[in-house]
């Protein structure tokens, strides 16, 4: 997914601060649940799931 602005933008967009969006996409990362994939893209991936459909 394209990221549509800045991540202090879409925090204050979606009512979070820049730190917590920050941290949570991190975690996300960490936990291998989703991958940046440049500046504005992020890319989630689903756990579990053997094939699409």
């Amino acid at each position: 997914m394209s990221l549509p602005a800045k991540l202090m933008e879409l925090a204050d967009e979606i009512g979070l601060t820049h730190e917590r969006l920050h941290r949570t996409l991190a975690r996300l990362v960490r936990e291998g649940r989703a991958e940046r994939t440049g500046e504005r893209a992020l890319r989630l991936i689903r756990k579990g799931r053997t094939g699409r459909g």
